[in-house]
């Protein structure tokens, strides 16, 4: 892994995107891996990080969530 390279992408990202679009982004990419998955554990996985980013981004843009939504729709 080159990390160099992680972080020169990762500051062209962030001059050139928003962090929402860089947020789906990522959810774009871990979507292609979806498409990989077989087992139950890992797809639940993949909707548990998707879910939670989506909260993120939200949450960073002000949007406040009760914590029973929060609690149903992050669960393992």
């Amino acid at each position: 892994m080159d990390l160099n390279k992680i972080f020169n992408y990762k500051e062209q990202l962030e001059k050139d995107l928003t962090f929402e679009e860089i947020s789906k982004l990522y959810r774009e990419i871990l979507y292609d891996k979806y498409g990989e998955l077989k087992d139950s554990d890992s797809i639940h996985l993949y909707q548990l990080l998707r879910d939670t980013i989506d909260i993120f981004t939200q949450m960073v843009k002000g949007r406040e969530f009760e914590d029973s939504y929060l609690k149903n729709k992050i669960k393992w």
